[in-house]
């Protein structure tokens, strides 16, 4: 499977969806899952990722989603992705998912541009399985004030589902991308 301009994820903004665990009686808990059953701490109080991704307002950048662990050895196969920023408040520069793409059976990619400076954005990535199997994965991007809030790439983005060949997008007549 490819991406849009044979694009290569960068491992260094990869968000890895870590494997469900759920306590059993003989198993129990420590850490972080101990305080949140006891209700101490929140779902939101703690998160598997450590660190946010930081970008500007300025950039388009891809983030790859990592289920491998979570799919374990059931040799299912993501099937589809949608992706939503749930954060967003109407702006003309809201964090926007320009595209997003299954890139192998248990990674996908999407594409960020925008976003309101100094902010914290979640993006929620939901996956559908070829067995049927949902999940939905959020990760964190911090919007930096290195530049000021600009908004996300016109019309002119291409469509993540545009057809080429040997690398080259097709276009027809009016200048539009070939979409199957």
């Amino acid at each position: 499977m490819s991406l849009p301009d044979n694009l290569i994820p960068v491992p260094g903004r990869t968000y890895t969806v870590p494997a469900d665990q759920s306590p059993t009686a003989t198993q129990g808990c420590g850490g972080w899952a101990a305080f949140r059953l006891s209700g101490f701490v929140t779902s939101q109080s703690c998160s598997c990722q450590s660190q946010p991704f930081i970008k500007s307002s300025a950039d388009c950048l891809d983030y790859a989603v990592d289920f491998t662990g979570w799919f374990g050895d059931t040799g299912d196969a993501i099937d589809t992705v949608s992706v939503s920023c749930p954060d967003a408040q109407g702006l003309s520069y809201d964090l926007t998912a320009l595209w997003d793409h299954v890139y192998s059976d248990t990674v996908v990619v999407v594409m960020l541009a925008s976003g309101p400076p100094r902010t914290r954005q979640r993006v929620v990535v939901e996956i559908t399985t070829e067995q049927g199997r949902t999940k939905a994965a959020t990760f964190v991007v911090q919007i930096s004030n290195a530049t000021i809030a600009t908004d996300p790439p016109g019309d002119d983005t291409i469509p993540a589902n545009a057809l080429a060949l040997n690398g080259t997008y097709l276009i027809d007549d009016s200048g539009a991308y070939l979409v199957p």
